[in-house]
């Protein structure tokens, strides 16, 4: 069989990203049918899990580009941290905001994401500096420093052909940094949007933030592990809410029982606590850009009246949701 070329895969990388956009439009509307038709079990499961995970849709509703611009035109930092797909939607929806970084150990897609144009930091990140073993599964997105099929693994999709896509097909010992050292490395001096999605390892990574403190997270959680030993969704959010961070949204994908299993978690400063408060009024138009980007508008005026801003009137002025 002829090995595609480097060109052929961006390509075709960038088909699914267009091809993802379009069946949101359609999928909720049609999923009655596709599940009436199909007879693969375990594409059904995973269709009722994509739809329960909205968040970002009702993000992108809107488009805020106009009066972001009234307030804000620099630029933010955004670190993705297990990018193969490349940057979330919503930062491609406001890219002329963004700079972004994106983090990516495995060296195909490491090398494939540069020629897209990304700054890439080809390692695994941790709360520490040296080596960590990554377990390589067969389905390439469920590889993770954590050993595969966890407890509640086969309780998320008891389908055993969906089960072994999480068999391990090698143990690999690969280098791992901190967000801290990579971003003082690139001189790089603040965070405004941190993304996660490691396979279990999130909140390994936030410890390692150092001193560093992200405007706005997102992360995804287990809230039943679905890896041997990985923390659970309980524990990143007492660790961010200890930080000075509040949950704004947490979706989950259910099981069949319509027991939560993952999700996402949306992380804010907290204006409660001094240390929410000082990172919001620090980097303010950058607070107001993010919050308006992830239609949290009604927060936004609630913390107006909470906390002394400099632009208290712009943001009494907003009609958003």
């Amino acid at each position: 069989m002829r090995k595609k070329s480097t060109e052929e895969v961006t390509i075709f990388r960038k088909f699914l990203r267009i091809s993802k956009k379009i069946v949101r439009c359609f999928l909720e509307k049609t999923m009655n049918v596709i599940i009436f038709l199909s007879e693969a079990s375990r594409i059904r499961f995973e269709l009722k899990c994509y739809i329960n995970r909205r968040f970002d849709d009702y993000c992108l509703r809107h488009d805020y580009s106009g009066l972001i611009s009234k307030i804000f035109n620099g630029k933010m930092t955004h670190l993705d941290v297990g990018a193969s797909a490349g940057p979330v939607d919503i930062v491609q929806k406001y890219s002329s905001f963004f700079n972004v970084i994106l983090c990516e150990p495995a060296k195909e897609e490491a090398e494939l994401l540069r020629k897209e144009g990304y700054k890439v930091i080809e390692k695994a990140l941790s709360d520490k500096v040296g080596e960590i073993t990554l377990f390589e599964t067969r389905l390439p997105y469920g590889s993770s420093v954590y050993k595969p099929q966890g407890p509640y693994l086969d309780f998320y999709n008891p389908d055993p052909d969906y089960v072994s896509l999480y068999d391990t097909i090698r143990e690999t010992v690969v280098p791992c940094s901190t967000i801290s050292k990579e971003l003082s490395h690139l001189k790089i001096p603040e965070i405004d949007f941190l993304k996660l999605d490691t396979q279990g390892s999130e909140l390994n990574i936030l410890r390692g933030l150092g001193d560093y403190q992200p405007l706005m997270i997102m992360t995804e959680i287990e809230y039943l592990p679905l890896y041997h030993g990985q923390p659970n969704a309980y524990d990143v959010c007492q660790y961010l809410f200890k930080l000075g961070y509040i949950p704004f949204a947490l979706t989950s994908s259910p099981a069949p029982t319509f027991c939560p299993v993952y999700g996402d978690g949306y992380f804010m400063p907290s204006w409660t606590e001094s240390e929410g408060i000082e990172l919001i009024q620090s980097r303010e138009e950058k607070y107001i850009a993010l919050m308006l980007m992830f239609g949290q508008g009604k927060v936004l005026k609630f913390v107006n009246n909470k906390i002394k801003l400099k632009n208290k009137k712009f943001i009494e002025s907003l009609n958003v949701n």
